[in-house]
């Protein structure tokens, strides 16, 4: 008979009270940090090469309301993810966001995780815990006042509520970037890179008064680079 260490029943241990510790897979506090980060990246990304709008008419075929509509749904998601990053930094909602969902019965959020302290990660937990999972995050709320838990719940949904939207929203824009960008977006930034290359030839070459210069020939390498497809 093998003999089982003393790290093998630490590590034994530590997994079967990963239930004391659960979070709602895709409704937790890291999660949704993560999700909006990721969301705010693409956003910035968009902003960067939609900043000149005669770039981004060009690349949408001239379409002048379909360009400002497309910024300015950006511009909005923009700043709505930015206060929902200030509402993930709120209090209450690091510390007691992760329990909530669990205590209230939410695993419909892609089941639950459960915290593992030997290899201080998290792991699915199986169906059959979900029931005492729920009870142990419910026992850590239910130590609030009613006072406190008012606030939890207040401060939760103003997290909730706004992440459940602008997911929904990003997922509509996000589809129709991967349209613009299946079409249009090489086309936009080789523009927008000889926009830029343009601006600093002409000062470093003081109004190309000198032909050879580095930044003239970087300009015309990028010319003769781009698809002749692109002049039409």
């Amino acid at each position: 008979m093998v003999k089982t260490t003393a790290e093998e029943l630490k590590q034994q241990k530590a997994k079967s009270l990963r239930y004391k510790k659960p979070i709602a897979s895709h409704m937790n506090y890291d999660f949704i940090l993560e999700q909006v980060d990721d969301m705010r990246e693409m956003v910035d990304n968009v902003q960067w090469f939609t900043a000149d709008e005669d770039n981004l008419v060009h690349a949408l075929s001239g379409d002048e309301d379909e360009a400002w509509e497309f910024k300015m749904a950006f511009s909005d998601l923009a700043g709505q993810l930015e206060s929902l990053a200030e509402d993930l930094r709120s209090e209450y909602i690091p510390d007691c966001f992760d329990d909530l969902f669990p205590a209230v019965g939410a695993d419909y959020f892609g089941g639950y995780l459960g915290f593992d302290e030997y290899d201080q990660d998290y792991f699915n937990l199986a169906p059959y815990e979900y029931g005492v999972a729920e009870k142990s995050a419910e026992k850590r709320i239910l130590r609030m006042t009613k006072k406190e838990l008012l606030e939890v719940v207040g401060a939760c949904l103003k997290v909730y509520t706004p992440y459940v939207a602008l997911q929904y929203r990003y997922d509509c824009l996000e589809a129709s970037l991967k349209i613009l960008q299946e079409k249009n977006l090489d086309r936009l930034k080789v523009v927008k890179a000889i926009d830029e290359q343009y601006d600093k030839a002409e000062s470093e070459s003081n109004h190309f008064s000198y032909k050879y210069h580095p930044e003239v020939r970087k300009l015309d390498t990028l010319l003769d680079q781009m698809p002749q497809e692109f002049w039409l």
